[in-house]
């Protein structure tokens, strides 16, 4: 039986800064033209409108995780599988389509970086094993439904 450490909220707080880098390299490198290629039509208007919400979103979650609430800890995981599954989604992508997916540079560091997320919050005792898989299936479902909605025409 290993011993439980005591999380390091600051070094969560870090590893979800990794979304910053992420949403840089998509929107610098054209996503919104990207994603309208082979889903449906986007315009960096609604890139730049969709995720000023998800980084207040962020930024909530980055006060509870500092604040050391456990529900913060939870969301912050929820937010590791979002970026997980977005990760496994622009590889996957990049390869199916053999074209750069804007994105998947930073999204290749995430993937090894989510199990040691995974890892210190389990070692950690932070949350029970209950609570990281329902925060794992809600990061999955989340992640679903933002992929489906690249199918849904956004003019704007």
């Amino acid at each position: 039986m290993e011993a439980k450490t005591k999380l390091n909220h600051k070094k969560l707080l870090l590893i979800q800064s990794l979304s910053v880098f992420h949403v840089i390299e998509e929107y610098f490198f054209g996503f919104s033209d990207w994603a309208t290629r082979y889903f449906g039509t986007t315009t960096q208007n609604w890139y730049i409108l969709s995720h000023i919400i998800l980084f207040i979103i962020i930024g909530i979650i980055a006060f509870y995780v500092y604040k050391g609430f456990k529900v913060g800890v939870f969301w912050a995981l929820v937010l590791q599988v979002i970026l997980f599954t977005n990760g496994l989604f622009h590889i996957f992508t990049t390869f199916f389509w053999r074209q750069y997916a804007p994105g998947v540079i930073t999204q290749i560091i995430v993937i090894p970086v989510t199990y040691f997320v995974f890892r210190m919050i389990r070692q950690s005792d932070a949350l029970s094993k209950k609570e990281i898989l329902y925060s794992t299936i809600t990061g999955c479902v989340i992640s679903a439904l933002i992929i489906l909605s690249l199918y849904i025409d956004i003019p704007i």
